[in-house]
């Protein structure tokens, strides 16, 4: 029997798409099986390499559970490219009225039958929907897993991380967009990146910035591809984005590669809704296309890689880690919208901290959203947008667990930092003995506007000092206007 020698990945939980699948099989010896591709996969890619293999068999992992994957395997008859030759009576029910949405079927040949795999296979999921499998002499799969840990090296002489958060590029941001001042342009209002220059050349700290963090929210309202103005231009969000970063690096002397960031609410657009149309999203990755892009296309990180990884950056004897971990992920069960989840995935990055445990490691966690209220009162709006993390509480669990000193977040434009301890009972009694402490810092808004931020903060950023090994977190003021930053 043929090696399978390629896996779909799906996650549905609006149907139990294989009892579905495996119905229409016993009525009519065969059945569709459709290959749903995310916005930002490659058509025309995925088509030249099935065109190239010999399909007999595949593999096809059930990741609604990403925790606990269930990977099936079928003899498969034909792979069909297009709509228009497929029989819609081999479609199931559920998914046969948006069949001109996917492009390639698989006719299958046998039933759908789940089976044990080795670790190997399971590492290899990730965001792709379709993954072309290699074997060596020995049968053994010898595909890479999807990239979820970076390592550079910084010059010994870096002192500093900088650590933006909401610069909200678009229509809520409140600084002036890089590029020549038209005529008309002759306001004090000056760019981030001048702003940033100038602040960080007072406090001595001018080349000696070792990366750039950003937590979320670079544009506003997902508009990726939408057209801002910018001067006499007209600019995607998605160019807007890339000319801000690259105006930042250039200024700052920093590579791009050592820009670091994960998504926010306003990066990854999600609205409230129903479990079909939170179906519908998960099918696509529309909403997360723009955001893939961008850190593609400027910080050199391949679109299909996790949106929750690790950073290992290395200087002199020491070592930075860097949990990046994606709020904005689509809660299938929430009825409405702005709130923060990382969900299970966040899990590998949590593992990969806790298996470091040299003296001369930091561990640090970024996010969007926040994980301790941060608000006096916090506000639920009638709209159904509510600033809640659904999983802070395992998220704080876990890096207490894993000796995380400080996470931070932006979201709700608010500066604070607090500090925060727990005991449960999903900890061990040692790590309830020890009652370690972690430092949440929320980093407020780096570029919104003046209506965006609550009435007694101003823009900031955040620097975090890499010499000392419990990182001393500095927090500044910054303004549009030429007026010099200031502690906070």
């Amino acid at each position: 029997m043929a090696t399978p020698d390629v896996m779909l990945r799906f996650s549905y939980k609006n149907a139990a798409a294989i009892d579905e699948h495996n119905k229409v099989f016993a009525k009519k010896r065969t059945v569709l099986w459709g290959l749903w591709l995310k916005s930002f996969e490659n058509e025309d890619e995925i088509s030249a390499q099935l065109a190239r293999r010999n399909i007999q068999r595949i593999y096809i992992a059930d990741t609604t559970s990403k925790a606990k994957p269930i990977v099936y395997v079928c003899s498969v008859k034909q792979v069909i490219v297009g709509s228009e030759d497929v029989d819609e009576r081999l479609i199931p029910a559920y998914y046969r009225d948006q069949r001109t949405e996917v492009r390639f079927w698989f006719e299958l040949a046998s039933p759908i039958e789940a089976i044990d795999v080795n670790q190997g296979l399971l590492d290899l999921l990730g965001v792709p929907t379709v993954y072309f499998l290699e074997y060596d002499g020995s049968g053994r799969i010898v595909n890479s897993a999807p990239q979820r840990r970076y390592e550079r090296r910084l010059d010994e002489k870096m002192r500093w991380a900088l650590l933006l958060s909401d610069i909200h590029l678009g229509d809520d941001h409140a600084f002036r967009y890089p590029g020549l001042k038209t005529k008309a342009d002759t306001g004090p209002q000056r760019t981030l990146s001048e702003v940033l220059h100038e602040d960080l050349a007072s406090l001595g700290a001018l080349g000696k910035i070792g990366c750039v963090i950003i937590s979320g929210d670079i544009l506003t309202k997902g508009a990726w591809f939408s057209k801002h103005r910018v001067g006499d231009e007209e600019l995607t969000g998605l160019d807007l984005g890339k000319r801000f970063l690259g105006d930042l690096s250039k200024v700052l002397s920093i590579e791009s590669k050592l820009f670091f960031m994960v998504p926010g609410n306003h990066d990854v657009l999600r609205k409230a809704t129903d479990a079909s149309q939170v179906q519908e999203a998960l099918l696509h990755y529309e909403h997360e296309k723009g955001f893939r892009t961008l850190r593609e296309e400027f910080c050199e990180v391949y679109k299909l890689s996790p949106l929750n990884y690790l950073v290992q950056l290395v200087y002199g004897d020491r070592k930075l880690l860097l949990g990046m971990l994606n709020s904005a992920y689509l809660n299938e069960e929430a009825k409405f919208a702005e709130y923060g989840y990382v969900g299970d995935d966040a899990d590998k990055v949590f593992d990969m901290l806790e298996q470091e445990r040299a003296d001369n490691t930091t561990k640090v966690v970024v996010l969007h959203h926040h994980v301790l209220p941060v608000y006096e009162r916090e506000m639920v709006a009638t709209t159904g947008k509510i600033s809640v993390t659904l999983d802070a509480v395992k998220l704080l669990r876990r890096a207490q667990e894993v000796g995380v000193s400080t996470i931070f977040h932006g979201h709700q434009h608010s500066t604070k930092m607090m500090k925060f301890s727990a005991s449960s009972a999903e900890m061990t009694p040692k790590i309830r003995e020890e009652g370690r402490l972690v430092t949440v810092v929320a980093a407020g808004s780096s570029g919104a506007k003046r209506e965006r931020l609550p009435d007694d903060e101003t823009n900031a950023y955040a620097l975090l000092d890499l010499a000392e090994p419990v990182p001393a977190v500095r927090l500044r003021r910054i303004f549009t206007n030429g007026r010099r930053g200031e502690d906070w």
